[in-house]
């Protein structure tokens, strides 16, 4: 609805739109730019780990920082992801846009990936010369899985990033999935991962949400409250939560918001079910918990769904999970504001 600051739910957060985040901000910052290392942030869909990394690669410090965004999902190769790699290093001359475009209409043979780690090493070397670092974003890692290349991709990028004193690049990836996993199941490797420190996005704070509720002075005094009952600091879904207040009242809230919640719990539920972690879940959320993995359990911790405390991420949530368990253990309790 017109006025509505919320109705663009769902989109990159930029703007008064981002709140919050100041302490993922700060540490990929400081891995990126100060430490000049490679970072993976990782999420469930929806948390805002896009959004984060926009405003990251947005604000570099310097004029010498040199960043680019790259979207995996939407290339078709590790390949592909490499031209766009080489497209922002600085160019030598036209040899650069005739190898660029290899392949096509002018009837060059296709680079090979050995080609094009030579010509991304060698702009890369250009840049240390210039006195200049890059740092690439590449959204929707988990694509890497899809490529029939990626095996030599991701041992090209452990090199191009291994050495940032020699070769001045760093890469932000942005994943649902730890980078190690998609290693495995994509090339049956895990090299890249261990020059990429994970940080992983969970929900926001009490004090975030209540300055994104800040953001509407139409919104009722309860309203903060009532978004973290449902949502428990899951930013696209408080965002929903607010809009639905603001296009229907509060009075009938939860008719409206019913069918976006149950939504985003299926997608979770479909997620955690593919990397085999929803049986776990459950154990944690409803029991009996005594045998679940450790592996499994930290993995689910790290992700937002279950504090160290056993609360769930939230008290609607924690009904969801109740539906989907057995009816004859324990209601989980969502935990306090915090």
């Amino acid at each position: 609805m017109p006025g509505n600051p919320y109705s663009a739910y769902g989109t990159i957060a930029s703007g008064s739109r981002f709140v919050g985040r100041d302490d993922q901000l700060g540490w990929l910052k400081r891995r990126l730019y100060e430490g000049r290392s490679s970072a993976a942030l990782i999420g469930l869909t929806r948390v805002g780990k896009s959004s984060i990394a926009r405003r990251v690669i947005a604000e570099p410090p310097d004029a010498d920082t040199v960043t680019g965004w790259i979207n995996v999902a939407a290339a078709q190769s590790g390949a592909e992801v490499l031209r766009h790699v080489l497209g922002h290093c600085p160019a030598a001359a036209a040899t650069t846009r005739v190898f660029l475009s290899a392949g096509s209409a002018n009837g060059s043979a296709e680079p090979t990936m050995f080609d094009l780690f030579g010509r991304v090493r060698e702009g890369l070397l250009r840049l240390r010369r210039s006195g200049r670092y890059l740092v690439i974003a590449l959204d929707e890692f988990d694509s890497v899985r899809h490529f029939a290349d990626a095996h030599q991709f991701l041992t090209i990028l452990r090199e191009l990033v291994y050495h940032p004193d020699h070769m001045p690049m760093a890469v932000l990836t942005v994943a649902r999935r730890p980078i190690d996993r998609i290693e495995v199941e994509a090339a049956d490797i895990s090299t890249f991962a261990g020059v990429c420190e994970s940080s992983y996005l969970g929900p926001m704070s009490y004090a975030e949400i209540g300055a994104m509720a800040g953001r509407s002075a139409a919104l009722p005094a309860d309203a903060h409250d009532l978004a973290w009952m449902y949502a428990g600091g899951h930013p696209f879904l408080s965002e929903v939560i607010f809009a639905r207040i603001l296009e229907h009242g509060i009075a009938d809230i939860e008719r409206f918001i019913g069918p976006d919640l149950s939504d985003y719990y299926r997608k979770v539920e479909g997620f955690l079910r593919r990397e085999g972690l929803w049986e776990a879940l459950l154990r944690l959320a409803v029991g009996p918990a005594a045998h679940v993995d450790a592996e499994q359990s930290a993995l689910i911790r790290r992700y937002g769904l279950i504090a160290e405390d056993g609360s769930v991420l939230s008290s609607d949530f924690a009904m969801f999970l109740q539906s989907r368990g057995d009816d004859a253990v324990r209601q989980p309790q969502a935990g306090p504001p915090g």
